[in-house]
């Protein structure tokens, strides 16, 4: 699919910004309006990178009517659980508490922030910490699938290719990044 052909963008990206010197200290990857937020996550826990957050904008003016979208719905749902912070953008032109109503519906226990012109408080960063998820996905015309993420360190190669030996059968196919010895 077309996201597929931009990951593949995103990583040599990654590959040459990690190869500068002095590398950057932080990296901010800004998605477009329509894009998986957790399917370019997975992309950003390859050495060196270790992901920090997902953060999720969301009009107030729009939300409520996003989420329920026959169109986009599906694809502003999955973005609002993959998200460790949603940011309730255009504050002063909505009705920001009943945003936050629709976004804690959709994705319970979310932190949220409110903001104008998409300002905030970059101390709401420091401390926030991503939250451990598995978050269900549509890909390929309905083809239901679920992305993992863990922060972790090297895993032992042998175990990794006897746990992909145990998928179930309904597996259709499983892949990801891991960092190992080698």
């Amino acid at each position: 699919c077309s996201l597929c052909s931009r990951l593949v963008r995103l990583t040599a990206s990654l590959d040459e910004i990690a190869a500068l010197f002095p590398r950057p200290e932080r990296l901010v990857i800004e998605a477009s309006g329509v894009a998986d937020p957790a399917g370019i996550a997975a992309y950003c826990h390859r050495r060196p990178y270790r992901l920090d957050l997902v953060v999720v904008l969301a009009d107030v003016e729009a939300i409520a009517v996003q989420v329920v979208d026959d169109y986009v719905g599906e694809t502003v749902r999955g973005q609002l659980a993959a998200a460790d912070l949603i940011i309730l953008n255009k504050a002063d032109l909505g009705d920001a508490a009943a945003a936050a109503a629709v976004v804690e519906t959709h994705t319970p226990g979310v932190p949220t922030v409110e903001a104008i012109q998409a300002s905030i408080d970059p101390r709401v960063l420091i401390d926030l910490e991503p939250r451990a998820k598995a978050v269900a996905h549509l890909h390929d015309g309905g083809v239901p699938f679920e992305t993992w993420s863990w922060n972790g360190g090297r895993c032992d190669e042998e175990r990794a290719r006897q746990m992909a030996a145990e998928l179930p059968p309904g597996a259709v196919r499983a892949k990801g990044v891991i960092a190992t010895d080698d």
